[in-house]
């Protein structure tokens, strides 16, 4: 519970839900300034109607993701253990649809691009911005990796370490507080990772930056 209230857990929590509420007003202002996406608006667009599909699938996807977490451990299950197995199925589902969403996303915006100058080319700031965001999400699937295993192992060695039993047959108190001590640790991340996901963040916010001023300054389109 520990690590639910942390600082950087809530600020990633507030902005994934603003995130979603901004993607919510931005999909309704495409439909509302473009009209149904019919079979011959798409044919008629820059990409094929690929960047519009593509972008659609990113937006499911990720609007799919806050209603996941309200499942994360099932729907009014009581018994832990089936708690348990949900909260598993649903790492993997959390995981798979992120990143699918993340990789559509970065997909529709390289295309998004293009569409907007009715150019196969990308101004040089846009350029900076989008290897800039994308460096940063390669950089934190890396770090994510190195934490999960840094955790893993220290997860391993506090199993090891602790006793299982008291000479009387039942869980020793110390051996108890040890563990209850070592699973409070592992449910933090190691030294330095909220640093790195800060750093992280920011680097992604002025790709994003970047990439919006570069769009608002073509005048490609007259």
């Amino acid at each position: 519970m520990q690590s639910f209230c942390c600082p950087l857990f809530v600020f990633c929590f507030v902005c994934r839900y603003i995130g979603v509420i901004l993607m919510i007003v931005a999909i309704i202002a495409i439909f509302v300034r473009v009209g149904p996406m019919t079979a011959d608006y798409l044919a008629g667009t820059y990409s094929g109607g690929a960047h519009e599909i593509i972008g659609i699938l990113s937006f499911a996807l990720t609007l799919a993701q806050p209603v996941f977490a309200f499942c994360r451990n099932g729907c009014c299950e009581t018994d832990k253990e089936k708690k348990d197995k949900c909260h598993n199925a649903w790492h993997i589902i959390h995981m798979i649809c992120g990143y699918g969403a993340l990789v559509l996303a970065l997909t529709a915006v390289g295309l998004g691009i293009m569409e907007y100058r009715l150019v196969p080319d990308w101004p040089a700031l846009f350029i900076a911005g989008y290897v800039i965001a994308i460096g940063s999400l390669i950089v934190c699937v890396i770090a994510g990796l190195v934490v999960l295993v840094l955790r893993f192992k220290c997860k391993m060695k506090n199993t090891e370490g602790t006793p299982a039993t008291s000479k009387v047959g039942g869980t020793d108190p110390e051996s108890q507080k040890s563990q209850g001590s070592g699973n409070n640790n592992n449910n933090n991340a190691p030294p330095g990772s909220q640093i790195l996901a800060w750093v992280l963040f920011v680097l992604l916010l002025v790709g994003a930056v970047l990439c919006a001023v570069a769009v608002g300054l073509d005048d490609s389109r007259g």
